[in-house]
């Protein structure tokens, strides 16, 4: 095909286009997918409850909230729910203003959940990629584990399970004990 004009631009040819790719899945006949719909949905539902109970299991206060909320939602309807959780926030924030250093003692599990949830959940892969600290075997990434957050008055006390083959030395927190 020639260039029209003194363009160097050429035309496409008219039926060259991509072809889509699909999943495997959906080349299967319909009754294949029709018969093994419910172990999939079973699967599906299994692995569901599973990240609840982990999510219940690691946030267990953030767990409780949420469920009171609901269930006082689904009782006393949204603007009772408002209502009562401005109430708490006002009380709380009261509470911190008036006697800060019961506050502090008293809801250091709640500071330590939320920093755990704020500052070190959200970013724990990124954080652990770019600090070298996840290892790859045989194509599968292994990063360490968040075990537990302590917020204590000026910093938090992270507890970590370290993959296999890793040295506390990697992490660096010896040297700054040390000095």
């Amino acid at each position: 095909m020639k260039a029209q004009n003194g363009s160097r631009w050429v035309d496409p040819a008219p039926l060259e286009v991509a072809r889509p790719r699909l999943p495997w899945w959906t080349m299967l006949p319909g009754w294949v997918k029709l018969v093994i719909s419910p172990v999939v949905l079973t699967w599906l539902l299994v692995w569901l409850v599973g990240k609840l109970v982990r999510l219940c299991w690691y946030y267990p206060i953030t767990a409780l909230l949420v469920i009171a909320a609901l269930w006082l939602d689904w009782w006393a309807g949204h603007y009772w729910t408002g209502a009562i959780a401005s109430v708490a926030l006002v009380g709380l924030a009261v509470w911190w203003w008036r006697w800060i250093d019961t506050y502090q003692r008293r809801l250091l599990w709640l500071r330590s959940e939320v920093r755990r949830v704020t500052v070190y959940a959200w970013d724990w892969r990124t954080v652990m990629r770019l600090s070298n600290l996840t290892g790859t075997a045989k194509g599968r990434e292994y990063r360490p584990k968040l075990k537990r957050v302590r917020a204590e008055s000026w910093r938090d006390k992270v507890r970590v399970r370290m993959i296999k083959g890793q040295a506390p030395e990697q992490w660096g927190l010896f040297e700054v004990m040390r000095g």
